[in-house]
């Protein structure tokens, strides 16, 4: 069985850390649980993203929201509804991320902390 991965920047216990697990939506908040027996940590829902399974140059998961380089351009990775598949996106057009060779690309941020979203 697959397991999916998901990571959130939390609001609870430990303010603005990234936490890892499992994700679990309620219908007023967002929580990762990253243990069976473990309390879940609120997460802002913005932030959450899945893990894609794929690695960067430097062997870094990338997670949709990601924002990754080339050295030339920036993509963002997002979850195309259309294509059931992640992608890299820029500029309106979006690429089946597996079909793109990783091996130039770096994680160089992410949407969430780019648009200002740690307070």
């Amino acid at each position: 069985m697959r397991e999916y991965r998901f990571r959130g920047f939390t609001l609870g216990r430990e303010h603005n850390v990234w936490t890892f697990g499992s994700l679990v939506q309620k219908e007023h908040a967002t929580f990762i649980k990253t243990k069976e027996d473990e309390v879940p940590d609120i997460v802002a829902p913005e932030s959450v993203g899945m893990k894609t399974e794929r690695y960067d140059m430097l062997g870094a998961p990338i997670y949709e929201g990601d924002v990754l380089s080339n050295g030339y351009h920036n993509y963002v990775v997002e979850w195309s509804a259309e294509w059931c598949a992640f992608v890299l996106a820029k500029d309106n057009v979006s690429r089946l991320m597996s079909e793109q060779d990783l091996s130039c690309f770096r994680v160089i941020g992410n949407t969430y902390k780019m648009n200002g979203g740690v307070q």
